[in-house]
C-alpha cells in the first residue's frame, strides 16, 4: 500500500538513494515505512492518538464544577486562584509545545508520547492527593503542559500513518476529541463531585488516562520517518561497521540546532507568511476572550458562594 503522496522528506530520501553510504527505505513496500502498514495496525494508532486527544480537554473543563468544594475543603478564599486552578491547565497548553514539538524531532514521537503520558497520569494524582490549593494549582500547570502532547503532535502522527487520500476520515476523528471533550466535561465534572467528590474527578482521570498510556506503549510505534531511518542506520553501523553510513533525512545538524530551529519555526512562519500572520491576528482575541469569559465564570460562581448570592436569579 504505497502512497502517491510525495512529501519534502521522501523527496529528500529518493535524492540521496544513489548514494551506496546513505540509508533509505528498501523500495516503495518497504514494511518499515508507516505509510504501508496494514489497516489494522494504522487505525489503531488513529485511535489511540484521538481518545488521548479527548482526554486532555475532558481534563480541562471536567474540574470547572467543582472549585467551590475545593476552596472549601483546602480552607482558601482567595479568587485569584479559584481562577487558576481552572486557567492554568490551558496556559500549561500554550508552554508545552515549545518544547515537546521540537524534542519529538530529535527523539521521534514514540518517546515523547510514552513520556508525557506517564507524568501526565503523575500529575493527575498529584492533583488528586493536593494538600492545598497552590499545590493544585502547580500540578494542574505540569499537566497540562505535559498533556499538550497529543494535541501537538497528533496531527503529524496521523500525516505518518495516513496516506493523504484517506486522512480526512482519520483528521476528523482525531479532531473530534477537542470539540467534544470540553463539552462533555462540565457534566461528568458535575456528576463526580456530586456523588465521590472532587478529588475523584482527578482519580477518574489518571486511572482512564492511565489505561490509554499502557494501550499506548503495547500497542503503538515510532511513526516519524526521520527517527525510523535513523534508527535503521544506527543498526546498520552496528552490524556492518561502515561508521560513514547516514540517514537520507539526516539535515546534518546538530541536536542542539535541530531544536533551535524547530523551536524558531512557528515566529518565522508567522513573520514571513501574511496569511498565518493574519489568521493569528484575527483568532487570538476571540481565544482570548473566550480563556477569559471561562475564568470570569469561574470566578463568579465562586465569588457568589463566598458572598452568599444565589447563582442564579
Amino acid at each position: 500500500m504505497a502512497s502517491d503522496e510525495s512529501t519534502r522528506l521522501l523527496e529528500a530520501a529518493r535524492e540521496d538513494a544513489s548514494t551506496d553510504e546513505v540509508v533509505t527505505w528498501d523500495g516503495n513496500d518497504d514494511s518499515e515505512n508507516p505509510i504501508n502498514w496494514s489497516p489494522k495496525k494504522i487505525w489503531s494508532h488513529v485511535a489511540i492518538v484521538s481518545l488521548l486527544t479527548f482526554m486532555v480537554p475532558l481534563g480541562a473543563t471536567m474540574f470547572a464544577p467543582a472549585i467551590q468544594k475545593v476552596m472549601d475543603d483546602l480552607g482558601s478564599t482567595n479568587e485569584m486562584l479559584a481562577s487558576l486552578t481552572v486557567s492554568v491547565y490551558i496556559l500549561g497548553w500554550a508552554l508545552g509545545p515549545l518544547l515537546l514539538a521540537p524534542l519529538s524531532e530529535v527523539q521521534g514521537r514514540l518517546a515523547i508520547y510514552t513520556a508525557s503520558n506517564v507524568l501526565y497520569v503523575g500529575f493527575t494524582v498529584g492533583c488528586a492527593l493536593a494538600p492545598s490549593v497552590e499545590v493544585l494549582v502547580l500540578f494542574r500547570f505540569l499537566a497540562g503542559a505535559v498533556g499538550s502532547t497529543p494535541l501537538t503532535i497528533g496531527g503529524g502522527t496521523i500525516s505518518d500513518v495516513v496516506p493523504v487520500q484517506r486522512r480526512g476520515l482519520a483528521l476528523s476523528l482525531y479532531m473530534f476529541g477537542p470539540i467534544l471533550g470540553p463539552s462533555v466535561g462540565p457534566l461528568a465534572g458535575g456528576y463526580l463531585t456530586d456523588t465521590l467528590g472532587w478529588r475523584w474527578i482527578f482519580w477518574t482521570i489518571a486511572i482512564v488516562y492511565g489505561c490509554l498510556t499502557v494501550a499506548q506503549t503495547l500497542f503503538m510505534r515510532e511513526t516519524y520517518p526521520a527517527a525510523i531511518l535513523e534508527r535503521k542506520t544506527r543498526h546498520l553501523r552496528q552490524t556492518t561497521g561502515n561508521s560513514a553510513l547516514r540517514s537520507a533525512l539526516d539535515s546534518g545538524l546538530s541536536t542542539r540546532h535541530v531544536l533551535a530551529r524547530a523551536i524558531l519555526r512557528p515566529a518565522k512562519i508567522t513573520v514571513k507568511s501574511p496569511v498565518n500572520a493574519l489568521l493569528s491576528l484575527v483568532s487570538a482575541p476571540s481565544t482570548a476572550s473566550r480563556r477569559a469569559a471561562s475564568g470570569s465564570r469561574s470566578w463568579a460562581t465562586a465569588s457568589a458562594t463566598w458572598s452568599g448570592w444565589p447563582r442564579s436569579r
